[in-house]
C-alpha cells in the first residue's frame, strides 16, 4: 500500500471521514500560475537593530502576529509580549512574568484572531492560554482539561478566524500486542473559555525509522539525527481550521476540513538533485559529530536520498493562501564553509487549490516562529550576520 493511501485510511478511521468525499486537484509543472511572474518581498521596516533601548533587543522570539497598525512579538527569553507600530516603534509591553492577572510564567507561543485582534499566549507547562485584547488588556485564562494528555513541547498554537484557539497535545496509547505504553498520537485540540476541549483534529504521524541515524555516548545514552534530505511529515493548520499535511517524498498535500471533507493538491514537478559534494558535506558533518561520542561509529541508516524533499515547510496565511517552501539547487558558501539552498515559496489558494505562483525567499529568514502574512504584508524573523535576531516587515509585490 502506498503512503498516500495509508494516510488516507488512517484519517478515515480516526477523523471519521470518507475517502469518497475527497476531491483531487492535479497541477502540472508547466501549468501557468495566476500571477504573471515571481512575486517579490520588498522590505519596509525592521525591529531589532539601530536602537539601544531594551525594547528593541530580541532575545528568543517565539511568536510574531499583526493586526491593524500593530505588530506583536513574543520573546520568551525576557519573557515579554511587546507591541510595535508598523514602522517598528515600540508602543507598549503586554503582561509580565508573574502569577497575577495578565501575567505569565513561561510563554511558549503566540496566536491571534485576525478578525478582532484578540491575542492568545500559550504557556509551556500545561498549555494554559492567556487571552488579551488587541490593545493588550487581559481578558482571562483558559486552562485546558487534558485528561491525561500532555502538551507537546512545540510552538503549535493556532487560532481560527472565528476566535477558537487550538493547541497541540500528545497522548500515549497502549500497544495491544506488547502490552506496553509508548505509542504517541498527536492532536490539535480547541479549548473553550472553561477549559473544555470542544474539538479534536488528528495529526497524522510519519517517522521512517530506517532514515534515523543513532549513536551512543560513553555512558550509553542514545543520540540520533535524521539522514540529510530524508522524507518527513510536514503539516500546519490554517486560520480556517483546515489541517494541511503531506509526506515530503512526493508533492502531495492533504487538506482535511473540520467537517471531515478532504481534498488533495498534487503537483507534478521535477525533483531537485542533491549534488555529490553537497551530499558528502552533510554526511561528513554527521560523522564528525557522532564520532566525538563513539570513535568507531559507522553509518547505520539508509543512504542519503538522491533528490531533495519536494517541500520542507508549510504555513497558511490569514487570507486563505497556503505557502509551501521548496529547496532549490545547493550552493557552497566558501567564506562560511557551509552549503546553502536557494529557496522559493510556492503559493496556492486554500479553497480551490489553484496555483498562484512563486515568491522569492529573502536571505536569512527563520521559519520558527513561522512567518505571518496578512493581505500583502509579510512578517518574519531573520538572523543577521552577527547573529542578532530581527523581525522584518515586507510588502508582497505581485507582478501584474
Amino acid at each position: 500500500m502506498n503512503r498516500f493511501v495509508a494516510v488516507c485510511l488512517i484519517i478515515t478511521i480516526l477523523i471519521i471521514s470518507s475517502c469518497g468525499r475527497e476531491s483531487r486537484l492535479h497541477i502540472e509543472e508547466n501549468e501557468t500560475p495566476e500571477w504573471e511572474g515571481k512575486a517579490q518581498l520588498i522590505q519596509e521596516a525592521i525591529i531589532g537593530v539601530g536602537q539601544e533601548s531594551e525594547e528593541y533587543y530580541l532575545g528568543r522570539p517565539v511568536g510574531i502576529v499583526a493586526h491593524g497598525d500593530h505588530i506583536y512579538i513574543l520573546d520568551n527569553q525576557v519573557p515579554i509580549l511587546r507591541m510595535y507600530d508598523l514602522q517598528g516603534n515600540h508602543v507598549r509591553d503586554i503582561g509580565r512574568i508573574g502569577q497575577g492577572p495578565g501575567e505569565y510564567q513561561m510563554p511558549w507561543s503566540l496566536g491571534i484572531n485576525s478578525v478582532d485582534g484578540t491575542l492568545f499566549i500559550r504557556e509551556a507547562m500545561g498549555g494554559t492560554l492567556h487571552e488579551y485584547s488587541r490593545e493588550g488588556d487581559p481578558l482571562g485564562l483558559r486552562r485546558p482539561a487534558l485528561g491525561g494528555a500532555s502538551v507537546a513541547p512545540t510552538l503549535h498554537l493556532k487560532v481560527t478566524n472565528t476566535g477558537i484557539p487550538y493547541i497541540r497535545v500528545s497522548k500515549y496509547r497502549r500497544d495491544q500486542e506488547s502490552k506496553t505504553e509508548g505509542y504517541q498520537t498527536n492532536y490539535m485540540v480547541s479549548v473553550d473559555p472553561s477549559g473544555s476541549l470542544i474539538d479534536t483534529l488528528f495529526v497524522p504521524d510519519y517517522l521512517d525509522q530506517s532514515y534515523l541515524l543513532v549513536a551512543h555516548t560513553p555512558e550509553g545514552l542514545p543520540i540520533s539525527e535524521r539522514v540529510p534530505f530524508s522524507p518527513e511529515q510536514i503539516w500546519t493548520m490554517s486560520p480556517s481550521g483546515i489541517l494541511i499535511h503531506g509526506i515530503s517524498d512526493s508533492y502531495h498535500l492533504q487538506l482535511v476540513a473540520q467537517d471531515g471533507s478532504e481534498q488533495t493538491i498534487h503537483r507534478e514537478v521535477t525533483p531537485v538533485e542533491v549534488l555529490p559534494n553537497e551530499r558528502r558535506w552533510y554526511e561528513q558533518r554527521i560523522r564528525d559529530s557522532f564520532k566525538r561520542f563513539d570513535t568507531g561509529w559507522r553509518w547505520n541508516a539508509k543512504a542519503t536520498p538522491t533528490y531533495k524533499p519536494y517541500f520542507s515547510f508549510i504555513f497558511a496565511d490569514q487570507n486563505g493562501r497556503i505557502w509551501i517552501l521548496r529547496q532549490g539547487i545547493g550552493r557552497f558558501k566558501e567564506s562560511e564553509d557551509i552549503w546553502q539552498n536557494m529557496l522559493n515559496f510556492e503559493v496556492f489558494e486554500e479553497n480551490t487549490g489553484r496555483y498562484l505562483g512563486e515568491v522569492e525567499v529573502p536571505d536569512g529568514i527563520m521559519l520558527f516562529p513561522e512567518p505571518f502574512v496578512l493581505d500583502d504584508t509579510f512578517f518574519a524573523l531573520f538572523s543577521e550576520q552577527d547573529g542578532a535576531s530581527v523581525v522584518k516587515r515586507f510588502r508582497l509585490v505581485i507582478p501584474q
